[in-house]
């Protein structure tokens, strides 16, 4: 059975063309996810799912694939156990914002409020989330917030998730807010320093894209949304009610964390990075910019 594919996030599509072989790492009712020797983690989407940076959008679901299925990889095609993918014609998606505002309203905050309130976020971790955002309200304890990186189950934790959703409005306020881009960078820096080991490897890959400015399609759609001022209400909800389909939990967790960074800046919500800036601010230097999308 030949499989031809159609859309791919593009490091999810040089990752595929540079490598040789490998093996499935698991199926599951979502994804499965090829590791491929070298070269970590690709998934493979049932067709019709927006992708992310590491994923493959399939025209048609493959059928027999298990767990251990050996990969090989002869560009453009990749036998997966009997299955064979063809990868001619895939549409590699951009996945970086490429505009931004030069001010954002709190009718933002507002249109984001909604859509959590429609679709709240429950269990055990709402807890944990909770207390790391109230720590940074309340006391501009911004580097408090890696204390959710890895909170949660599932193949992308939670706490994960709120933390891209941050990266990705601190990136939509970059032209809006002046200190969004320091506020990103000092948060970049700490995420980078903890993250080995503390999630998973699926979730670890779709940070640091969310890093270096990469997000799944549908947060790229609506922060997109969100920097053109003539777009209407209708093309706005229907942006967040796409973020919150995504994955079992994931894109509601998102929409939480981009609205806790969007509050930031309108003055809803208080998020600073003063302690940061201090930090720096003693040690008689400043650590360049990175991870600036």
């Amino acid at each position: 059975m030949i499989i031809p594919e159609k859309r791919a996030g593009r490091p999810a599509l040089d990752r595929i063309r540079g490598a040789v072989a490998g093996r499935v790492a698991g199926v599951h009712s979502r994804a499965t996810h090829l590791a491929l020797d070298g070269f970590g983690l690709v998934g493979l989407l049932p067709p019709g799912k927006p992708v992310d940076p590491w994923s493959v959008a399939l025209t048609h679901e493959p059928r027999r694939l298990s767990a251990g299925d050996p990969i090989r990889v002869l560009w453009p095609l990749v036998r997966v156990g009997e299955t064979v993918l063809d990868l001619t014609g895939t549409i590699p998606v951009d996945l970086l914002l490429k505009n931004r505002p030069r001010t954002i309203s709190r009718a933002v905050t507002s249109l984001l409020a909604t859509g959590l309130r429609d679709s709240s976020c429950h269990g055990p971790l709402e807890g944990t989330v909770g207390r790391a955002l109230g720590r940074v309200r309340g006391a501009g304890d911004l580097l408090g917030l890696v204390d959710i990186l890895g909170a949660g189950e599932g193949m992308t934790p939670s706490g994960d998730d709120v933390l891209v959703g941050i990266l990705a409005g601190l990136d939509l306020a970059l032209e809006a807010w002046p200190e969004a881009g320091s506020l990103r960078d000092s948060l970049c820096r700490a995420i980078v320093a903890t993250l080995p080991g503390r999630t998973t490897r699926v979730s670890e890959q779709l940070l640091r894209s969310a890093l270096e400015g990469l997000y799944p399609e549908p947060l790229v759609d609506l922060l997109t949304i969100l920097a053109d001022p003539d777009q209407r209400d209708t093309d706005q909800n229907a942006a967040v009610t796409r973020l919150k389909d995504l994955g079992h939990s994931s894109g509601r967790w998102m929409l939480r964390g981009l609205k806790t960074a969007i509050a930031s800046g309108t003055g809803d919500e208080r998020f600073l990075c003063r302690e940061s800036r201090r930090r720096d601010d003693d040690s008689g230097r400043r650590d360049p910019p990175m991870h600036r999308p």
